[in-house]
């Protein structure tokens, strides 16, 4: 059976990984580690800016220490991430930027910390990475970024931050909150969104209209104006959820292109522009009545008088 190789064995040059180590205090169920890795490949990839994965370099007894180092998918193999000195030093310094900021929100608010650092994504897996951690005393967490060196092999530490039970507890806590309200505020301001895009009791007419079924996506025979909007003919949807709608608006009608509909109507929009409209609800519908051109007569045909004649 062949033995793990160590990710960069075998290079002439120095190398650099960063290393993990979790403190439990006591056994940790294996789902929990691999949540735990899995948070801190997604946060690598959030605050590295990278496309790459992290993986496992080494794993060491005692404690569980993992060190990791960026590797690349070529040609379906990993393979070590040449480019990877600054993304990892880059990383190591956002992840404790991140850190710091929510273990004393009051210190970090007072700081200039980069606001990417604490964006929802990041405090979501900040969360995951430190779960099973969180609430055991004895429990300890630490960062450090590691340089081996190409003649000697020395392993050499460049930088490490370390965090207590408490600091962990209140990263945790802390950054868990923080997601959950970033989402609830997210979810309000697409409520809002939809609000501003939402008309009702607005009129519609129909510029085209296929027999088809009706169609909530894609693309679509079927195309409307409505004037409060636009004067050109956008693309209309209707609601999977709402059935017959489509039908209650054509059906029976001999030409329902002659027909202004009282509709509530949902504007999809993008860059400020609105790109089609999703039929919510049909209120009314009044035949255009089209007047018709009188007919032309045929002009009257002038008729000249004989001049009188004068006997001689």
């Amino acid at each position: 059976m062949p033995r793990m190789m160590d990710i960069g064995e075998g290079k002439p040059d120095g190398r650099e990984t960063i290393e993990f180590r979790f403190e439990p205090g006591g056994p940790i169920a294996l789902g929990d580690l691999a949540g735990s890795f899995a948070a801190l490949d997604r946060i690598y990839g959030q605050l590295s800016g990278q496309h790459d994965k992290l993986a496992v370099a080494s794993l060491r007894s005692g404690s569980i220490i993992a060190e990791l180092a960026p590797v690349a998918q070529i040609l379906s193999q990993t393979v070590p991430y040449i480019g990877h000195v600054n993304s990892l030093g880059d990383f190591y310094k956002r992840l404790i930027n991140a850190m710091d900021a929510f273990s004393d929100l009051e210190r970090a608010a007072s700081t200039t910390a980069p606001v990417e650092d604490v964006q929802p994504e990041v405090a979501s897996e900040l969360a995951a990475l430190l779960k099973p951690l969180a609430g055991k005393k004895d429990a300890a967490f630490s960062v450090a970024q590691i340089k081996y060196r190409s003649e000697t092999k020395e392993r050499k530490v460049e930088v490490e931050a370390t965090f207590d039970a408490a600091e962990i507890n209140r990263v945790w806590i802390n950054a868990d909150r923080f997601a959950e309200e970033a989402q609830q505020l997210q979810s309000k301001r697409d409520l809002i969104s939809q609000e501003q895009n939402l008309l009702r009791g607005v009129a519609l007419t129909l510029h085209q209209a296929n027999k088809g079924p009706a169609k909530s996506k894609g693309s679509t025979g079927d195309k409307a104006v409505i004037e409060a909007v636009s004067d050109k003919p956008l693309p209309v949807y209707f609601p999977p959820n709402v059935a017959g709608l489509k039908e209650k608006m054509v059906k029976g009608r001999r030409n329902p292109l002659q027909y202004v509909y009282i509709v509530d109507a949902y504007v999809s929009q993008e860059g400020g522009e609105a790109k089609s409209y999703t039929i919510l609800e049909m209120h009314d519908a009044k035949k255009v009545t089209i007047a018709k051109p009188k007919a032309l007569e045929a002009p009257k045909k002038r008729t000249r008088k004989p001049k009188d004649s004068k006997d001689g």
